[in-house]
């Protein structure tokens, strides 16, 4: 839940002046960049593979070994 914290205080801050919105834009033009490089703009929406919907993935041993 502390995501949430950390998105109030950068909106808060961007509305302030303190975070100018081309850091903003810059941020999020290099997350963009990666998911491209990566092909997940080819793969279609989540929702749509093989494994939607499958909870049991969720928290599975193997991803947290990975992370």
């Amino acid at each position: 839940q502390d995501w949430k914290a950390l998105l109030k205080d950068t909106i808060s801050k961007v509305k302030s002046g303190d975070i100018p919105m081309s850091r903003i834009d810059d941020a999020v033009t290099r997350i963009l960049r990666v998911k491209l490089r990566a092909g997940l703009f080819e793969k279609g929406l989540p929702s749509s593979r093989e494994v939607a919907g499958n909870t049991a993935l969720i928290g599975a041993k193997a991803h947290r070994d990975v992370a």
